[in-house]
C-alpha cells in the first residue's frame, strides 16, 4: 500500500469516526424527542428541519463547492479574495431568505430558519476549509460542539423546564449563532484580502449558479417528500414518516460521511490524472458503503421496536424503502465527483434536474391516484435509478469525446 494511500486512509479514518459521532448524537436523540414532544410539535419540529435544509443549500450559494474545487488551484491570495466574495454573496441571500420567510412561515418560530440555516452554512465552509488543510480534528471538533451543544440544551430545558419545540428551536439555535460567529471571524483572519481579482463575482458566479439550482432540484429528491407528506397527509402523520425517513438517513450519513472524507484526496489524485488510485479509492468506498447498509437492515428492526413507541412502528418499512436507493445514489455522487472536477457544473445540473422531474411525476401520481403514505419512498427509488443511469451516460460521452480530441 502507498504512503499516499496510508495518509488518506488514516485521516478519513479520524473524520468517519468524528463524523459518526457528531451524526450519532442526533440520532440518538430521536427517540428521546419522539416521546418528549406531541406528535404534532414533533412534526412541526421536522417541517421547521426541512426549511433549514432547503435554506442552506440557497444561503450557501455554491460557495462550499467552490472553495472544494479550488483550494489546490488558486494561489493563497486569489482564493482569500475570491472566499470573500462568496461569504458577501451569502450574506446578500440571507437577508433575502429572512425577507420570504417572514410571509410563507408556516409557523411564527419558523422566521428563525434562515438565521439558523447562516450559521450551518458558515460552520461547514470553515469546518471544509479545515478538511482541505489536513486539519481533520479541528474540523470534526467544530462540528461536534454544534451538535453536542445543541443536544445537551434541549435535555436540559426539557428535563429543568417544560418539554416543547420552543426550547427545541432555542436550544438548535443558540450554539450555531456562537459557533457560526467564530467561524466567519476564523475565515476572515485566515484568509484577509488586499484586494479583490479582476471579475471576481463573475468568475465566482459562473460556477455557483449552475450548482444553485442543481442543489434546490436535487432537494426535490432528498426533502420534498416531507413538504409533500405534510400537506396532503397531515402534520401528525408527517412525525411518522420523518421517523422512517431520519432513520434512513443514517445510512444517507454515512454515504456522505465517506464520500468528504476521501474527497481532498480524490480531487487531488483528479488533478493529476491518476485514474488507477481513483478506481481504487471508488471500490473502497463501495464496498465498504455496501457492507453498512447490510449491517443496518440487520439491526433495524431492533432499533424500531426498542427505541420507539408504537405509533411510529409503521416507520420500518419505510426505511427499508429509502435504504434501496442509496447504492444509487452514492454511485451517483463517486460520478458527480468526476463531473464536479472537469468543471462540468451544467452537466452535473442536467442530471438532477431529469431525475428530480422524474421524482416530482411520481409524487404527482400518488397525489392523484390517491395513494397511500406508503408509496412515496419508492418515488425516491425510481429518481435514484434515473439519476445514476443520466450520470453514466454523461460520463460517457465526456470521455468520448476526450478520446476524440486531436491536439494540434
Amino acid at each position: 500500500m502507498s504512503s499516499s494511500l496510508r495518509h488518506m486512509l488514516g485521516h478519513s479514518f479520524i473524520f468517519i469516526v468524528f463524523d459518526g459521532i457528531n451524526k450519532a448524537i442526533p440520532f440518538l436523540l430521536l427517540p428521546y424527542l419522539t416521546h418528549r414532544l406531541a406528535t404534532a410539535e414533533f412534526g412541526l419540529l421536522e417541517l421547521f428541519n426541512t426549511y433549514v435544509a432547503l435554506l442552506v443549500l440557497l444561503i450557501m450559494f455554491g460557495v462550499d463547492g467552490w472553495c472544494s474545487a479550488h483550494f489546490h488551484k488558486l494561489e493563497r491570495h486569489v482564493f482569500s479574495g475570491m472566499l470573500r466574495l462568496g461569504l458577501l454573496s451569502i450574506a446578500a441571500v440571507f437577508v433575502v431568505s429572512m425577507l420570504v420567510m417572514m410571509f410563507v412561515a408556516d409557523d411564527p418560530r419558523f422566521i428563525f430558519a434562515p438565521l439558523y440555516a447562516l450559521g450551518m452554512c458558515l460552520i461547514q465552509i470553515r469546518a471544509i476549509l479545515y478538511r482541505f488543510e489536513l486539519k481533520t480534528i479541528k474540523a470534526s471538533i467544530l462540528l461536534f460542539l454544534n451538535v453536542a451543544v445543541s443536544s445537551l440544551l434541549t435535555i436540559a430545558a426539557f428535563e429543568l423546564m417544560t418539554p416543547g419545540l420552543t426550547w427545541r428551536l432555542a436550544a438548535l439555535l443558540l450554539p450555531v449563532i456562537c459557533l457560526g460567529s467564530f467561524s466567519c471571524y476564523s475565515l476572515c483572519r485566515q484568509f484577509p484580502v488586499s484586494s479583490t481579482p479582476n471579475g471576481g463575482v463573475r468568475a465566482l458566479w459562473k460556477f455557483t449558479l449552475p450548482l444553485l439550482p442543481n442543489g434546490l432540484i436535487n432537494f426535490v429528491r432528498f426533502g420534498a417528500d416531507r413538504f409533500f407528506v405534510a400537506h396532503v397527509f397531515g402534520i401528525v402523520n408527517l412525525a411518522v414518516f420523518s421517523v422512517g425517513y431520519q432513520l434512513s438517513m443514517v445510512v444517507n450519513i454515512f454515504m456522505l460521511s465517506l464520500n468528504q472524507a476521501t474527497m481532498p484526496y480524490v480531487m487531488k489524485l483528479l488533478a493529476v490524472e491518476d485514474k488507477r488510485s481513483i478506481k481504487r479509492v471508488f471500490s473502497i468506498q463501495l464496498l465498504l458503503f455496501l457492507l453498512f447498509i447490510l449491517a443496518f437492515f440487520i439491526i433495524l428492526p431492533y432499533i424500531v421496536h426498542y427505541l420507539f413507541s408504537p405509533e411510529y412502528i409503521e416507520a420500518k418499512h419505510l426505511t427499508l424503502i429509502y435504504i434501496l436507493s442509496y447504492p444509487f445514489v452514492f454511485i451517483s455522487i463517486m460520478l458527480s465527483n468526476v463531473l464536479f472536477f472537469k468543471g462540468k457544473t451544467v452537466h452535473v445540473l442536467m442530471s438532477t434536474t431529469i431525475s428530480s422531474l422524474t421524482h416530482i411525476a411520481g409524487l404527482i401520481w400518488i397525489l392523484f391516484l390517491e395513494e397511500k403514505m406508503d408509496y412515496v419512498p419508492y418515488v425516491s427509488l425510481l429518481s435514484a435509478a434515473v439519476s445514476l443511469m443520466i450520470t453514466v451516460l454523461l460520463i460517457r460521452k465526456i470521455n468520448n469525446n476526450e478520446v476524440n480530441i486531436v491536439p494540434k
